[in-house]
């Protein structure tokens, strides 16, 4: 002999799930406001010439000349053409955060550039990535809070 309960749910709670369940499925707001959190953290790097807290490396004596004869007194930021370039596409399922300045890269891991790449330049990071190429605990602390906070409000 078989046993069957069925149990109707009322409106509300039907109502909720339906939402959850609309909500999961595109995650485009979720994404967007992980975005928001990282771009924060790009300005802050920024304006802080370090990454998260960690002082970039200082400009060479004869940088720091040059600089100073244009006008410009920050690390990274002559004109603000990187800082401003800094920017995220949210879609339903996936968040892609970057820049299209051809020489950001050699400034967020450092390397060799300039003619014959006699020139070193030192890792500055200022995308929310470490040396591995991992979001740091404290910035994945933050989108785990952020996550939190969407899906309570999804429910």
């Amino acid at each position: 002999m078989s046993f069957e309960i069925k149990v109707q749910l009322d409106g509300n709670i039907t109502e909720k799930l339906a939402q959850l369940q609309k909500r999961v499925q595109d995650l485009t707001p979720l994404m967007r406001q992980i975005g928001y959190t990282l771009i924060d953290v790009v300005e802050q790097n920024f304006e802080t010439e370090s990454f998260l807290g960690r002082p970039w490396h200082p400009l060479a004596e004869s940088t720091k000349r040059q600089k100073a004869k244009k006008g410009y007194e920050k690390i990274l930021q002559n004109r603000g053409t990187l800082a401003e370039s800094v920017d995220f596409v949210a879609t339903k399922d996936k968040l892609v955060l970057g820049t299209n300045v051809e020489y950001a890269a050699i400034h967020q891991f450092g390397g060799d550039a300039g003619k014959n790449h006699r020139a070193h330049i030192p890792a500055r990071p200022f995308l929310p990535i470490d040396e591995n190429a991992k979001l740091p605990q404290k910035i994945e602390d933050e989108i785990v809070e952020a996550v939190e906070f969407f899906v309570k409000k999804a429910i």
